[in-house]
């Protein structure tokens, strides 16, 4: 992966730390956002596209949340925000999205 795109991830992710309002979800709907994030998850190794300005080399033991999966990921995990340029999240395969 480029350095550039990982960079706009953890970029973007810390910009929906400071967004100003926020409404917590509730049990439900958090874990509703786990489980639609995990059925979205595409599984390395994989090239997925972001933005149409780069793409990203996801290895093997690896797993990527795409949009909109990865905003409702961020916002039940208690990160408020939703910010377009976000692309995804990447998380160790063998991990769960959002725990």
């Amino acid at each position: 992966m480029h350095r550039s795109g990982l960079r706009l991830i953890v970029a973007t992710a810390m910009l929906l730390l400071g967004a100003a309002s926020f409404a917590a979800p509730n049990e439900e709907q958090s874990r509703k956002a786990v489980a639609d994030a995990q059925a979205a998850a595409k599984k390395g190794p994989v090239d997925i596209e972001l933005a149409g300005q780069a793409v990203l080399h996801l290895p093997a033991g690896h797993q990527f949340v795409p949009q909109p999966h990865a905003t409702r990921l961020l916002n039940a995990m208690g990160n408020p925000g939703n910010d377009a340029r976000l692309q995804g999240l990447i998380f160790p395969e063998g991990a769960r999205a959002g725990s």
